[in-house]
């Protein structure tokens, strides 16, 4: 958090300094989640810094900042992990399932949600999976039939 604070007040070499300790520590204990965020951010303070982030094109430093801002802007314990409560089903949604079922619902490939929502693709058709057995479908069609049927998407 405080590295995030330190890069929306343009002082990256601070966040940089912190990142770099944090990214050690989050490779020594393994959490994979961690060690992925602290990557992503130093890449972006590198970039704020004016240094080259491992190759990584401006334009993907641009949406991974756009995606871990908005991840950060809902309330909950977790992003995406927070029900959301919606007549018709015995277990509610999450945001992050919302999101996903509103791609599908566009026709948008697993490996274009992962693209947007800069996730893996395995973790995309986790979100489906728990999306077809929520909805009791048997098919991505099926259940994006399901959802306008029950209001939950246009």
């Amino acid at each position: 958090m405080l590295a995030r604070v330190l890069l929306a007040q343009e002082r990256p070499a601070e966040a940089l300094a912190l990142l770099d300790r944090l990214h050690a520590t989050a490779v020594a204990q393994d959490p994979v989640g961690s060690v992925i965020e602290a990557g992503a951010l130093r890449a972006l303070a590198l970039a704020a810094c004016g240094q080259a982030a491992a190759g990584v094109p401006l334009g993907c430093l641009a949406r991974l900042q756009r995606a871990l801002d908005a991840g950060h802007a809902r309330p909950g314990p977790r992003s995406g992990t927070a029900p959301v409560a919606m007549p018709g089903l015995a277990e509610q949604l999450t945001s992050r399932e919302l999101e996903v079922l509103g791609m599908l619902a566009a026709g948008r490939s697993n490996q274009a949600i992962a693209g947007q929502l800069v996730v893996t693709l395995d973790t995309v058709k986790k979100h489906v999976s728990h999306l077809l057995g929520k909805l009791g479908a048997a098919n991505r069609t099926e259940a994006v039939t399901r959802a306008r049927k029950l209001g939950l998407i246009p």
